[in-house]
């Protein structure tokens, strides 16, 4: 994967639609569907076992939503990893970039959650 050095920094919405296509190609993004930031988040929550005790457990639960906007971070010409900085849709830009294989599967795991969201409505 060949990314310009004069790539880094630029945000994707001001890129012409060919280099961005191009872009996204490279980096191995879907090119159609919005890039979206996905985490997990933790919470604690007391609740009954199966005896009925009340017990206190952490609970995970994948989030993710789509972003307004990117931008590569930083190349790694060592090892190839690339980062990404995210704009939400509020315009806060996330401070941990992420790898762009990441970034990638985050997006497909996103596009099963929606399906699944769907076909339980």
């Amino acid at each position: 994967m060949a990314i310009p050095n004069n790539l880094v920094g630029v945000w994707w919405s001001s890129l012409d639609e060919e280099t961005n296509k191009q872009l996204r190609r490279d980096l191995g993004l879907l090119i159609t569907k919005q890039p979206v930031w996905a985490h997990v988040e933790s919470e604690q929550v007391s609740e009954p076992n199966e005896y009925g005790a009340i017990v206190s457990r952490t609970r995970h639960r994948y989030v993710s939503e789509p972003i307004k906007d990117a931008r590569i971070h930083k190349i790694y010409d060592s090892n190839g990893t690339i980062t990404i900085d995210v704009m939400m849709q509020s315009g806060k830009v996330r401070d941990l970039p992420v790898n762009a294989a990441y970034f990638s599967t985050m997006q497909s795991e996103y596009k099963f959650m929606k399906a699944t969201e769907a076909s339980e409505e």
